[in-house]
């Protein structure tokens, strides 16, 4: 449960504009891995913003990892219970998780390693985002924080809007 002063902040939450994934056949990871990548990034959003009483920069980072959580899996029940309360300035419980935020960060990182081998964009780009949120999540991870840097150095800034934007998405007819 909320304390009485979580309860009180305010926020104004900018959902991802995300309703299909742009992750086609070829997309490197299973719909099960997929799924539960996309919950435990929903959950890790919701806490960050819960411990950071909704400032700017963890709602910066939420809007992100929904954002690529929605790509994974957007039909995943924790991540659209999160962002359905987050539109409504509702200020989610604290989701339980699976790893503590070292080893999230450590699987993120060697996920990313495993994406990059298999070659291809949509692997590429997602690689790069898992390596960015794995540097924010925990920043004392040397390993996700020298990868994200070297990513900087070879590719420039990433480009969120790929991920949060909803600019890929087909239209129905």
């Amino acid at each position: 449960m909320l304390s009485a002063e979580e309860k009180k902040v305010i926020f104004v939450f900018k959902s991802p504009e995300v309703m299909a994934s742009s992750l086609g056949e070829d997309f490197g990871m299973g719909v099960k891995e997929r799924n539960e990548l996309s919950g435990e990034l929903a959950a890790f959003a919701a806490n960050y913003l819960i411990k950071k009483k909704g400032d700017k920069d963890s709602i910066d980072f939420t809007t992100k990892a929904l954002g690529l959580a929605f790509q994974l899996n957007p039909r995943n029940r924790k991540l659209l219970v999160v962002n359905g309360q987050l539109k409504k300035g509702i200020l989610p419980n604290r989701a339980e998780t699976t790893y503590t935020k070292e080893a999230f960060a450590v699987l993120l990182v060697r996920r990313a390693e495993i994406l990059l081998s298999q070659k291809g964009k949509k692997n590429f780009d997602v690689a790069r985002a898992m390596v960015a949120l794995a540097a924010s999540i925990d920043p004392r991870n040397e390993d996700a924080v020298f990868a994200f840097e070297i990513q900087k150095i070879d590719y420039g800034k990433l480009s969120w809007g790929q991920f949060t934007d909803g600019s890929h998405e087909k239209k129905a007819p």
